[in-house]
């Protein structure tokens, strides 16, 4: 897999639980906002949902069809994870990201936030760095569909050949995959039997960043090492 990340020109990533520390927080605030209901909800079984459509994830979990009723719970929750919120980058993750814009690598976002919430929670110093942004409520399906990541590649202008995602959860591994890419998961929320259908798995950002940073820069010296003059 190293030797594929020389060959990339972009990169689609996942956004909670891949580049922000934030899946505990939504963990709790939908367990509070579910709770009137007597709803409770297993921490493993929701981290491997990640990427559901949430809208389809809470019909699920309380039973409730009708789409206003819905719509409401995620106001509620929303605004209890908005009000409690600190934006934490995992490590690596900054220099990462300034790294690969100086390298000329194109940089995409694929969320299942809504595009409302990543307004509120997200400083614009961090989606500046991004070309194409594709939020949860841009697409009438969410993860395991590839719809997304079609989007995110379309965005981006480029060859699926050329593009990386980076998942932490196995619903974007397989949409990744469905369409077309190669597919890298970080083992930050969820165990590796859950990851099995990435490509690779790293513990942390930070042990993925630098081997796709390193590789990427030999990858790029190569070819001026070929046509250096050999010895007499």
């Amino acid at each position: 897999m190293a030797n594929e990340f020389q060959k990339k020109k972009g990169i689609l990533l996942d956004l909670d639980g891949t580049l922000i520390d934030s899946m505990p927080l939504h963990y709790r605030c939908w367990s509070e906002t579910l709770e009137r209901f007597g709803v409770k909800i297993d921490i493993e079984h929701f981290y491997a949902s990640e990427g559901t459509k949430i809208t389809d994830l809470m019909k699920k979990y309380t039973g409730i069809q009708k789409p206003s009723t819905i719509a409401d719970l995620v106001r509620e929750k929303d605004a209890l994870f908005i009000e409690r919120f600190s934006f934490v980058l995992y490590e690596g993750v900054k220099e990462f990201l300034s790294e690969c814009t100086a390298l000329g690598i194109k940089l995409g976002l694929v969320t299942a936030s809504s595009a409302a919430r990543l307004n509120k929670s997200a400083p614009k110093s961090f989606t500046e760095h991004f070309s194409v942004i594709i939020t949860g409520d841009s697409s009438p399906r969410g993860k395991p569909h590839p719809d997304q990541y079609i989007a995110g590649i379309r965005g981006l202008d480029l060859d699926p050949e050329h593009v990386l995602a980076v998942e932490n959860a196995p619903l974007g591994i397989i949409a990744a995959k469905a369409a077309g890419l190669h597919c890298v998961a970080l083992a930050h929320t969820l165990g590796r039997s859950f990851l099995k259908d990435a490509d690779c798995t790293y513990e942390t950002f930070q042990d993925f960043a630098g081997m796709f940073c390193d590789e990427l820069q030999r990858g790029r010296l190569m070819p001026n090492l070929e046509v250096l003059p050999k010895p007499l």
